[in-house]
């Protein structure tokens, strides 16, 4: 048997580590590649088996399954292989191995821990592994099959990267590149393309000419945010700026108002307060956030992050000189009207002088509405992103570099398979405090007089760079 191996493969067959993730755009070569890597070895090692895995059982049909069939068919081995049904799989009995087809997704994430194969285990192959909804399932799989796997074996885990960097596969993988024990490859239709037939080939130049994020997503399995946004209107070289930036587009304008947009936490999600500075032109900017994630600071009630977010308000009033005696800046909190945020208005409405803030619960919300105004708010320039940085921790009492988080949710932000909703695998806490925020201001469904004032002199900022 003679298989052809493109270069950016081989080192596939030739590493020595336990873990490989292979990452490709379409008509990248995964499925051809993958299955001949597979059945090297399965003709290679006598009784060692392979499991492939899916996030569906239904679906394995579907997958590299068919193209094993269509190996044997072509190399003649019908005499060697046999296929089993009920459950699937497909035994070597020259070999006296099995190629074992297992589903790793849904809600019960335990339930490879009671698989056992008849042999030790030779490649435990992950496909499609964006389709794995939780990385949790992933790891339990690892859990289950990992003492099974021989002195030789490998897991390789293969995907079709998602367009926004948020999706934890691709989290996932930017972690990987940097593990020592883990050979990571990518690959793209380039460098297959000397099996392409001409009408492919086509199609994709045609993506690339007239859609390129699209190409650049979907052909060259580059992720960014762009294509499949909720936001493509946010462009982040031009709504995000630097500190520096924004006291030189707005040293001539005073701050008419804060209106702070609110999404309250459960205990696997973050609580956000984003404050939205109103300038006297109209525009705003996204001042420093309160941010507090359960996952790395401890599941805390409301009750608890009150002190912290009443420490975080009294820095951004001294910061940006919002308590003036003669004529203090008229303050907004705008929360999610939510059940969940029912407990945080009435915690604000406590603890906060009604005399100096309005506490203001966002209710009979429209997602795709309201999604549709921040669109229109970006497009026309309105609003701008200060990049700090990072965020300050007020439970740890530090600063902590990273991206901006309210740019970040924006721009990996997709919308649900039907349309009605965002995704739930990407975080949106801050995008959510952005919006309840910015549609307030924008849409002013509150009836504020310092928010109307602002809408007087308001413009729009179209040609704006």
């Amino acid at each position: 048997m003679v298989v052809e191996v493109i270069d950016k493969i081989i080192p596939l067959y030739e590493t020595e580590k336990h873990f490989a993730v292979f990452k490709s755009g379409r008509d990248g070569g995964k499925t051809v590649g993958c299955r001949d890597f597979l059945m090297t070895r399965n003709r290679e090692k006598n009784k060692r088996d392979i499991i492939i895995c899916r996030d569906s059982y239904s679906d394995i049909k579907d997958s590299i399954f068919s193209a094993i069939e269509k190996f044997i068919e072509k190399n003649k081995l019908y005499s060697e292989y046999t296929i089993k049904q009920n459950p699937l799989r497909i035994r070597n009995n020259r070999a006296e191995n099995n190629i074992y087809f297992l589903g790793i997704g849904g809600a019960d994430k335990s339930r490879t821990k009671s698989f056992e194969p008849e042999n030790p285990v030779e490649v435990v192959l992950f496909e499609e592994l964006q389709q794995v909804r939780e990385q949790e399932n992933l790891e339990q799989a690892h859990a289950s099959f990992r003492r099974h796997l021989s002195d030789t074996g490998i897991f390789l885990h293969v995907f079709n990267p998602p367009p926004q960097n948020a999706h934890w596969v691709n989290v996932w993988y930017t972690i990987k590149k940097n593990d020592p024990d883990y050979l990571c490859f990518e690959t793209s239709w380039l460098d297959i393309v000397r099996y392409l037939n001409d009408i492919d080939i086509k199609e994709i130049l045609k993506c690339k000419r007239y859609e390129f994020e699209k190409y650049e997503w979907l052909y060259m399995g580059k992720t960014g945010g762009g294509f499949g946004s909720v936001y493509p209107q946010f462009k982040r070289e031009k709504h995000l700026i630097s500190y520096e930036q924004a006291i030189e587009k707005f040293k001539t304008q005073k701050i008419v108002s804060v209106i702070i947009g609110g999404d309250n936490a459960v205990s696997r999600d973050a609580t956000c307060l984003c404050p939205i500075a109103i300038f006297e032109s109209g525009q705003c900017a996204v001042l420093d956030v309160f941010y507090h994630d359960p996952k790395t600071c401890g599941d805390l009630s409301v009750s608890e992050l009150i002190p912290y977010m009443k420490k975080w308000l009294l820095e951004i009033e001294k910061k940006y000189n919002l308590n003036d005696p003669c004529k203090p800046t008229p303050i907004a909190f705008i929360i999610d009207g939510s059940v969940i945020g029912i407990e945080l208005a009435k915690q604000l409405q406590f603890v906060l002088s009604p005399q100096r803030y309005d506490i203001i619960r966002y209710s009979q919300k429209n997602v795709i509405e309201m999604a549709g105004n921040l669109k229109s708010v970006f497009a026309r320039n309105m609003i701008y992103i200060i990049d700090f940085g990072g965020h300050k921790n007020y439970i740890k009492d530090k600063f902590e570099k990273r991206e901006n988080i309210v740019a970040e949710q924006v721009e990996n932000l997709v919308w649900n398979d039907k349309q009605t909703g965002f995704d739930s695998l990407i975080p949106n806490d801050a995008s959510d405090a952005l919006t309840y925020g910015a549609n307030a201001i924008f849409k002013n469904m509150f009836n504020l007089y310092y928010i109307q004032q602002s809408i007087n002199s308001r413009k729009d900022f179209y040609d704006l760079d």
